[in-house]
């Protein structure tokens, strides 16, 4: 018989929303899948969240007791892992995380996260959805959309 299929991935961690130590991240991603995956709340431990110097958008990175509120994003595949490397480029590295549900339970997970080389392209302003929203997401969108309209 044929070697049995290989696991799927563990699922993507996206955060949602916060403050300093409560922090946010990944809204591009987020966004691409947010409606259409089922999805559980999670904290990930020691990653902080800021907005990108000269941008709008996020990244999180390694920081030691920061805590990022998210959701952990279930049956996404290889396909669209691929995809959403492709849209992350080369300013993130795709990291697998262990985050924590609400009942304290680990969940494997992946997400993007500014490589600590690159710390530096991070401003020192935690990132916050609702005000991204709020103030910019309709920009975001149309330069987004824009850009997928060129190519």
């Amino acid at each position: 018989p044929p070697p049995p299929p290989p696991p799927p991935p563990p699922p993507l961690f996206q955060a949602e929303d916060g403050i300093r130590d409560s922090v946010n991240g990944l809204v591009g991603s987020e966004m691409c899948i947010r409606d259409s995956f089922e999805s559980v709340a999670a904290d990930l431990d020691d990653y902080g969240c800021y907005t990108v110097n000269g941008h709008t958008f996020p990244g999180i990175a390694g920081e030691a007791g920061a805590v990022t509120h998210g959701l952990v994003y279930a049956g996404i595949g290889d396909s669209l892992l691929r995809k959403l490397h492709r849209y992350e480029g080369d300013l993130y590295e795709r990291v697998r995380v262990c985050a924590t549900d609400p009942e304290g339970r680990p969940l494997q997970a992946w997400t993007y996260v500014i490589p600590q080389a690159s710390r530096g392209l991070l401003s020192k302003q935690a990132w916050d959805r609702h005000t991204f929203e709020r103030e910019h997401l309709k920009a975001y969108l149309h330069t987004l959309l824009s850009g997928m309209n060129r190519t």
